[in-house]
């Protein structure tokens, strides 16, 4: 569910269209420019850090963490499937496009609570 609402949150930053977060920002320039949709280059965006994660910890890095690798698949997945029926969010003003900023915010703050809550996994450095 957490991750549900986080995707929410990331895609309705997106539809505000007055940035992201820094580390957000890679998989939306790679969705501009490539034939990939935010959902895929978000995926592989934090695979990528997941080898990251791996390559640094090294044996600290515990086997419990692969299950990191689904999360990000099914992160990716909801965002494309938010991305596809939120068509209708277009902010036609500055003072639209900062409330959808600020309502993307507390969404996305929900969103992690949750998934703190869960104690299960959490998704790579990402939002």
């Amino acid at each position: 569910m957490g991750l549900f609402i986080m995707a929410a949150g990331f895609v309705l930053s997106v539809k505000a269209d007055l940035g992201v977060s820094p580390i957000s920002c890679v998989p939306c320039i790679y969705s501009l420019t490539f034939p990939l949709t935010l959902g895929q280059t978000t995926i592989i965006f934090n695979v990528l850090l997941i080898f990251l994660q791996m390559l640094l910890l090294r044996k600290r890095y515990r086997i419990f963490q692969l299950v990191q690798f689904p999360v990000v698949f099914l992160f990716g997945f909801f965002i494309n499937l938010i991305m596809k029926y939120a068509t209708w969010v277009t902010p036609v003003n500055y003072f639209e496009q900062a409330v959808l900023c600020l309502l993307s915010c507390v969404i996305l703050a929900i969103g992690v609570f949750f998934e703190v809550k869960a104690a299960l996994t959490y998704l790579p450095p990402s939002l």
